[in-house]
This record gives C-alpha cells, sequence and structure tokens, in this order.
C-alpha cells in the first residue's frame, strides 16, 4: 500500500510553515522527517492528521482520502477537538 503527499502547505493564521511538501512511501519502505528546531517537522505532521490547518492531498493506497482544510486550527499547546472549524471534501 502505498502512502502518498503532495502539495501540502500547513499554516498558523497567515504564516506558512511548510510550503508545497510532496512525498511517497511504498509498502515496506521507511521515511524520516528530519530537520531544526522550528522547521516544521511537528507542523507538517498535524496537517497530515488535521490539527493544523493545511491543504494538498493525501492520497492512502489507491483512493484518495477526505482532506480537511482547518480554518481555524488551534496553535501549539491547544487541547481543541480537530474537528473544530473543519471543511471537508471527498476526492
Amino acid at each position: 500500500m502505498t502512502f502518498k503527499v503532495s502539495k501540502l502547505t500547513a499554516r498558523y493564521s497567515r504564516i506558512e510553515v511548510c510550503h508545497d511538501v510532496s512525498f511517497e512511501v511504498a509498502n515496506g519502505e521507511f521515511l524520516a522527517i528530519l530537520g531544526a528546531n522550528g522547521a516544521g517537522k511537528s507542523s507538517l505532521l498535524g496537517a497530515i492528521a488535521g490539527t493544523v490547518s493545511g491543504k494538498g492531498s493525501i492520497l492512502l493506497g489507491d483512493d484518495a482520502s477526505t482532506f480537511c482544510h482547518r480554518t481555524n486550527a488551534p496553535g501549539p499547546g491547544s487541547h481543541s477537538s480537530p474537528r473544530d472549524g473543519a471543511t471537508c471534501s471527498g476526492r
């Protein structure tokens, strides 16, 4: 099964913390996300999980998953529900 992220952008309010990130991981492969403090590693994973505002596409296997664009994503340390302020559409 393949996991593919295409043109993912993560943001807090108007500040983009990751821009146009794309990668693909095939069955049996590993992916490491490395970077300096503040580079956006956690924000990238948060955008994939839907806890950080983002846009882009995520594909798992042969089917595109529903991608939620968070309009009011919580800031770091917030405990808001990932569904708060989300608008979702299937692809």
